[in-house]
This record gives structure tokens, C-alpha cells and sequence, in this order.
């Protein structure tokens, strides 16, 4: 890594000090995931033999025992220095996160796991996958990606909005009647109150974090899919009269709320659920597995340029 040398000379001038009286005006931040290769076989940060200028009053710094983190306190400015060492400039590389959604026959999956154990790599039962669905035993449900930044939140919606009644006023009978001989009166129909807005189609949000090997990637990420499946009529027709019929929608919702650890081009498992009923499909047991793999990227891979 080009960064090792300065990031550990940053950390032999920042050194470690008794706390003082000023410790109140000092803030303690935790570095996690740092590459194996800045520790020796004693599990000490491995340090230049020797360096210039010295630091005066420099933070303290603790390794954490069997783990790859450090701890530091110190100033907010010294904070700065060690996390701009760490981590390096921002906006130093872009992250590409892909999820897919793909629907197999249960009877195929079960008998694949059962000599094949699921690991943190899932790429081999993707490409299982991928051989099943050349061979219609398999079928793409979605696909949605997107690129972001280390730390950064990022969305992205594809479908149509569908906005309905929400709450709805009774059927009341006027304060005012008159009596046409028939003995019938005429009721004000329910009207609507409020109305509700309900995202079709495919979303992801994602919260991604890249580990300081620039390998790892920490993945918070929520895919779903909604779709509108008709209306149904409350109360139902055979125990009410259809003039006080409210009609409400039918969405499923298909969603995988979950926090993963990856690495770079690999893919990861999120879930499987077995679709609801009202999902179109043409396999008799159908299954739904969620894949995401992030693809990490720096400004360092410039574009090339063709020589005229």
C-alpha cells in the first residue's frame, strides 16, 4: 500500500503520553480492520526505526490485544491527522454495489446446499446460478445497482407511484329528511379524509463502508420490491350493501433488511423467502435469493486515452 509508510510515520511522531489536565478537551475515536501486515508476530503496530521532526505532546495510542484496532485520544486536530493518515484523502475511490435477485426451484437449492454449505463467499452458488438459469431451472427477478462513496447513504427507486385513500368518513344519514311516502332515506356516501402514497417497483438503499485493507466493505442495505397486486372491497360484498363499500389495495412486499461484511468482487448472500401466492410465477416451489457484491474502485484507474 503507498500510503503504509506515511501512515506509520504519523503514527511513530504522534507517539504515546500520560493523559493530562487537558484530557477534557481530548476525544477518543477507534480504527478497526487495519491490514495484517502493519502488525509483527508480537502484535505491535510496526514503526520506521527512525524519524523526523519529534511531536511534542502527542496522543496516546493503545493496540488492542488480538484484534487488528487501535484506540486514540487526543486533540480533535491530532484526531484529523491519524484519520487522514488511515483512511486518506477522501474521495480518494467509488464503490459499486450490485444486488440481484434471482428465483429457483426449491427442489434444486436444497439439494445443492446439501453437499455445499453456505460461506461468506457465496460466488459459487451464484454461478450455480447462473448455470441453472442457462438451463431454465433458474430465472433473474431484479437487478438494481448503484455507485457511492465510503460512509455515504445512496438510493435508488425505480417504479411508479400509486397513491390511494387512506382514511375515510362513515355514511351518515342528513341532519334534514324528508320522507317521500316511501319510507327511504337517502344517505351521504363515505367520503375520503386522507390519502397514502405507496412506492411500486424496486428500491435500494445502502450505507457502505470500506475497510482500511480498501478490500473489505461493511454493507448496511435494505433491497425491496412492492408490487400492486388489485383492490379488494371492505366490508365484503355479501355482508354489506355496495353503497357503503370502501375499496382498499393488495401490495406485496418483498424486503431484506440486513448488515454484512464483504470483500472486494465477491458476492454475498442477504436472504431467501419463498414468494407470496399472488407473485407470478411458472415454477411449481418457487424460492427468491438475494445477492449483493461491491466492486471496489479509486481515482487512481484513470481512463485511457486514445492517441490520435
Amino acid at each position: 500500500m503507498k500510503h503504509l509508510h506515511h501512515i506509520l510515520t504519523i503514527l511513530l511522531l504522534l507517539g504515546t503520553t500520560h493523559l493530562t489536565a487537558e484530557d477534557q478537551k481530548k476525544t477518543t475515536e477507534v480504527f478497526t480492520n487495519l491490514p495484517e501486515h502493519w502488525f509483527d508476530d508480537d502484535d505491535q503496530i510496526i514503526i520506521p526505526p527512525t524519524i523526523d521532526p519529534p511531536t511534542i505532546d502527542p496522543p496516546t495510542i493503545h493496540k488492542w490485544k488480538n484484534t487488528r484496532s487501535i484506540c486514540v485520544v487526543g486533540y480533535p486536530d491530532q484526531i484529523d491527522a491519524v484519520r487522514a493518515a488511515i483512511l486518506g484523502p477522501p474521495g480518494q475511490g467509488n464503490l459499486h454495489i450490485l444486488v440481484e435477485t434471482i428465483e429457483v426451484e426449491h427442489q434444486y437449492l436444497q439439494e445443492w446446499l446439501l453437499d455445499n454449505p453456505i460461506k461468506s463467499d457465496a460466488t459459487p452458488l451464484h454461478d450455480q446460478l447462473q448455470t441453472w438459469i442457462r438451463k431454465g431451472r433458474a430465472r433473474h427477478i431484479n437487478t438494481d445497482t448503484i455507485v457511492c462513496g465510503s460512509g455515504q447513504r445512496a438510493l435508488t427507486r425505480s417504479g411508479a407511484e400509486y397513491i390511494y385513500p387512506h382514511s375515510h368518513d362513515p355514511p351518515e344519514i342528513p341532519n334534514q329528511v324528508h320522507l317521500d311516502g316511501k319510507n327511504h332515506l337517502k344517505t351521504t356516501p363515505s367520503g375520503f379524509t386522507s390519502f397514502e402514497r405507496r412506492d411500486l417497483g424496486s428500491t435500494l438503499e445502502v450505507d457502505p463502508v470500506l475497510g482500511l485493507d480498501r478490500v473489505t466493505v461493511d454493507l448496511n442495505l435494505a433491497p425491496q420490491r412492492v408490487q400492486h397486486h388489485g383492490d379488494t372491497w371492505w366490508p365484503a360484498p355479501e355482508e354489506s350493501d355496495t353503497e357503503f363499500q370502501i375499496r382498499k389495495p393488495t401490495f406485496t412486499t418483498q424486503k431484506v433488511t440486513t448488515q454484512i461484511t464483504t470483500h472486494d468482487g465477491t458476492y454475498a448472500l442477504l436472504g431467501g423467502y419463498i414468494p407470496d401466492k399472488a407473485v407470478q410465477t411458472e415454477m411449481r416451489h418457487p424460492f427468491h435469493l438475494v445477492f449483493a457484491r461491491a466492486d471496489v474502485s479509486t481515482t487512481e484507474e484513470k481512463p485511457a486515452f486514445k492517441e490520435e
